[in-house]
């Protein structure tokens, strides 16, 4: 009977570690939302003060007038609109960084939510055992509890290891499809240096766009990665520098310098991707390797329990 007891403690531990571990998780994820939603903030306010600028030159205002009679209107206009782009990149970006958080802590929220009342029923399970214990205090119970809490620790950093090589694979597949788009970008911006015309410089900014999504997706799995890699005391710091590109580039500055310049910045961004992706896949086979070693200890742990309750 005890030792009937004692499995479902182990089932309800493992759980709690599971759970345990998600929480942490999510409070991570908290942190980065809070962090990011500051910088949000401040990219937004930033947003509306260059909007405000092209108003005043667009619309009927003293700055409007004041600029035409000087001459200079349509120079400060496009170089307010040129920063107007660029503070509007960097709100989109940290905009969707800040919801790919949100989105993952939904997950870990319901995942959470589906373990109900373990501590209750971990609180039951012990009252149980103990009036078992008051009659009897054989020798073989602390054995095999010494096993099952050693067995619950290991499970407990398998299914963290798990959990850390799935982010990886995630943030990888990710790496990898920025890379594809990035690589597109790349043979048409080759094309485009060459005289492609409008369609293919166009046709190159919707890759780069495309890239620059899934970069951004690819450094919220990366930060995820981080996360999880810190619950099996793993270090990573790698980052993805997600350039604006700004697209309005080609359009204010045509001319080949420009073009080169947006060429440098995909090869830049290709180097980051295939760098990170190295290094992820290099810490994925480590961890792997670790699972495997954990395995082999449980199942010699599972023998000495076996052996144990067989000579009892």
């Amino acid at each position: 009977m005890i030792n009937e007891i004692n499995e479902k403690i182990v089932h309800i531990r493992e759980q709690m570690a599971e759970r345990d571990r998600l929480q942490r998780m999510m409070e991570k994820v908290d942190n980065e939302i809070n962090h990011h939603e500051q910088i949000q903030d401040k990219l937004f306010k930033e947003l509306t003060s260059e909007e405000r600028d092209v108003d005043k030159l667009e619309k009927l205002t003293f700055s409007n007038i004041l600029h035409t009679i000087m001459g200079n209107k349509e120079e400060l206009l496009k170089k307010e609109k040129e920063e107007y782009y660029k503070a509007k990149i960097k709100y989109d970006e940290i905009k969707d960084t800040v919801q790919h958080f949100k989105d993952e802590r939904e997950i870990y929220y319901g995942k959470i939510k589906k373990f109900g009342m373990l501590n209750t029923e971990l609180e039951d399970l012990l009252k149980e055992k103990e009036k078992k214990l008051v009659t009897s205090r054989s020798e073989i119970s602390f054995e095999l509890e010494k096993i099952n809490d050693e067995m619950i620790q290991i499970r407990g950093n398998i299914n963290e290891s798990y959990e850390a090589v799935q982010a990886g694979e995630i943030a990888c597949s990710s790496l990898i499809r920025a890379e594809e788009a990035l690589n597109s970008a790349k043979n048409y911006g080759t094309w485009d240096m060459l005289g492609g015309g409008l369609l293919v410089t166009s046709a190159k900014h919707s890759k780069i766009d495309e890239a620059k999504d899934y970069m951004i997706e690819a450094r919220a799995k990366l930060d995820r990665f981080k996360r999880e890699l810190s619950d099996v005391n793993m270090n990573f710091n790698v980052d993805i520098n997600i350039d604006s590109f700004s697209r309005f580039a080609d359009y204010f500055f045509d001319g080949i310098f420009a073009d080169m310049n947006v060429q440098s910045k995909i090869n830049d961004s290709l180097s980051g991707i295939q760098d990170a992706k190295y290094r992820v896949r290099h810490i994925i086979n480590r961890l792997s390797k670790n699972i495997e070693s954990q395995e082999k200890n449980i199942s010699k742990l599972q023998d000495s329990k076996k052996e144990l309750i067989a000579n009892a």
